[in-house]
């Protein structure tokens, strides 16, 4: 009896929390949709080793950054999920990410420039800023 009531309260706390990261990916996808501070990027990992990769975004100004991706995991969840924050460094963000052979949608949420005043390198050689690692099921080689 004990295990059955533990049981239904570790499901209504999954719930929740599906509910609730639903919730937060809906919001910032339709926040974000419109925006013209909003630089997307279709990564095509066909061709590409599965590893830590860097990203380099530059613009003649400083500016901050919020990078994610763009969930589409229809129905349950669609919409922009943030991963990282970098402000920049003599008008330079480099970060570190993982890249593996699955199609992805990077999303960077601009603040002191538009897109267009935005210009991404991926690949790029140097000292990242940030290094955001991969996630378990990744290493494992599962969606990546």
């Amino acid at each position: 009896m004990i295990s059955l009531i533990f049981l239904l309260i570790l499901i209504s706390i999954a719930l929740f929390l599906f509910s609730e990261g639903r919730k937060k990916i809906d919001f910032m996808g339709k926040f974000t949709k419109d925006s013209t501070h909003l630089l997307r990027y279709s990564y095509s990992g066909k061709d590409t080793k599965p590893g830590m990769y860097n990203v380099k975004l530059s613009a003649d100004v400083p500016f901050k950054v919020m990078i994610g991706i763009e969930l589409n995991m229809a129905p349950f969840l669609q919409g922009f999920d943030p991963y990282g924050f970098i402000a920049s460094r003599n008008n330079t963000v480099v970060f570190s990410t993982y890249l593996g052979k699955v199609n992805a949608e990077f999303v960077f949420f601009l603040e002191g420039v538009t897109a267009q005043e935005v210009k991404l390198e991926f690949g790029v050689e140097g000292n990242p800023q940030e290094v955001y690692e991969p996630h378990w099921w990744q290493r494992l080689g599962l969606f990546s």
